[in-house]
């Protein structure tokens, strides 16, 4: 990107790069309103969506520590130290 111009060193700061003002207005357009709009689609999500997310996430949860405790107790039964 440096050898093609798209990218050059600040000068006052030798570890930035900075686009270079050729390139600025085009990054803008494609680049940046892209990011943009995928972040505000990715966040549109109503109340409902939401809750029921929420749910499910909750019940995978759950049959998670049920897994995990039979796992648990099928390892350890027999153990002397485990009624």
């Amino acid at each position: 990107m440096l050898a093609c111009g798209f990218l050059h060193r600040d000068i006052s700061f030798s570890n930035h790069l900075l686009i270079n003002k050729r390139f600025t207005d085009e990054f803008q357009k494609d680049v940046i309103q892209r990011i943009s709009l995928q972040k505000n689609e990715k966040r549109k999500i109503n109340i409902d969506q939401l809750k029921k997310n929420l749910a499910e996430k909750e019940k995978a949860g759950k049959d998670a520590e049920i897994f995990v405790l039979n796992y648990e107790r099928s390892r350890l039964k027999g153990h002397k130290n485990i009624e």
